[in-house]
């Protein structure tokens, strides 16, 4: 019997990232963060702030903007594929805790505000 893959779904940012999206290019919403560094794989939009966090096919999967059709094929990867969602897991993880690290994220975000 296959074990049910533990995913966790983040669909809309938060208004704090929102907020934060001004101030820095190089800015990364938390709520895509957050699963990658909990070692889940991830699904995102192919926008500056999103996508820099994903290597698509690599730690997680890059949708176009409002493309139903390819969320939909790429949610179905992952679920069908257990050994590929627990490789995006580990690379995920991996590259918060390289590139990623909260402590960074909000030093970036401190010297984009001051």
């Amino acid at each position: 019997m296959k074990k049910p893959l533990n995913i966790i779904c983040k669909i809309l940012p938060t208004k704090l990232e929102r907020f934060f999206r001004g101030f820095s290019k190089n800015f990364k919403p938390r709520g895509l963060i957050e699963p990658m560094a909990m070692g889940k794989p991830v699904i995102t939009t192919d926008n500056k702030h999103c996508s820099g966090a994903v290597i698509d096919g690599y730690n997680g999967l890059i949708v176009p903007i409002k493309d139903s059709i390819a969320l939909a094929s790429s949610i179905e990867k992952i679920v069908n594929d257990e050994t590929l969602a627990e490789k995006f897991g580990q690379r995920s993880r991996e590259k918060t805790l390289e590139d990623l690290d909260e402590e960074i994220v909000m030093q970036e975000l401190v010297k984009a505000i001051l």
